[in-house]
């Protein structure tokens, strides 16, 4: 067995990477993991970068989207998972994560939800430098923040 189905992973379910936001960690997600759980049978896999997504420097935490983004990349290819099973999900920060995440992924992941994608140092860049329409098979987006989320279309 893999070290991952020495975990229970089970590579013919679905995979959920949950990835939270900025100053928060991956107990912010608890809620929507037991949900995910309660309502389909797959994997879910909580990604916890509190270190690097640390308040008051958001600064620093964006400049770490890119290096969390290369690690679920490389967690993703390296354990052989099915990418059409893969569904990013992301909360702020998260988001752009996911997106980054689905750059880099040889190939495209099934899908990525990103839960009211940060706005500040994303907004009005090139797609290449967020989250973007064309990082995985289908995106979608929820917003519920007009105010820190980005305005941009993804």
């Amino acid at each position: 067995a893999s070290n991952l189905e020495s975990l229970g992973f089970d590579h013919s379910k679905e995979t959920k990477l949950v990835v939270h936001g900025f100053s928060a960690d991956s107990s912010s997600l608890t809620a929507l993991k037991n949900k995910l759980l309660i309502f389909d049978d797959v994997n879910v896999i909580m990604v916890n970068w509190k270190e690097g997504a640390k308040a008051p420097d958001y600064y620093n935490a964006f400049t770490n989207v890119r290096e969390v983004a290369q690690k679920i990349a490389d967690f993703v290819q390296q354990g052989k998972i099915d990418l059409s099973k893969v569904h990013c999900i992301g909360h702020s920060l998260g988001a752009h994560v996911c997106g980054f995440a689905g750059k880099r992924i040889v190939g495209k992941i099934g899908r990525i939800s990103g839960l009211d994608p940060a706005g500040p140092l994303f907004e009005g860049k090139p797609v290449y430098s967020r989250l973007d329409k064309t990082d995985a098979e289908f995106v979608d987006i929820i917003h519920t923040d007009a105010t820190l989320g980005i305005q941009d279309s993804i």
